[in-house]
């Protein structure tokens, strides 16, 4: 057990680099120099899921306080909406199914 999570630390402290990447596609305009970015963020997903990594799926899922952390509220009237994730604000990841970084989110309430 010790040594498959002996790398989270050091793990972790690559995440931002992905916040980074994400935050470079969401905002580039040039399709060639967004290429690149994706092509490099694929490239280092790929080696930390040969590690184990993997990102937390949020979107649409009920609010988890194990894997998320709400930031923000948004009121609802649908009772069938209350508790659930309808933004993800910071992507958070696993390392071999342990939380590594939760997910900063936007949560609906009733």
């Amino acid at each position: 057990q010790y040594l498959k999570y002996a790398s989270s630390v050091i793990i972790a402290k690559f995440l931002p680099l992905l916040d980074t990447f994400d935050s470079a596609i969401k905002n580039t305009k040039n399709k060639e120099t967004l290429n690149e970015i994706e092509l490099i963020k694929n490239e280092f997903m790929a080696l930390l899921k040969n590690e184990g990594v993997m990102p937390i799926n949020s979107l649409g899922q009920h609010f988890d306080p194990f894997k998320h952390e709400a930031v923000m509220i948004e009121e609802t009237d649908n009772p069938k909406e209350d508790n659930i994730v309808v933004e993800e604000l910071q992507k958070g990841y696993m390392l071999h199914g342990k939380v590594i970084r939760v997910a900063r989110v936007k949560v609906t309430k009733q």
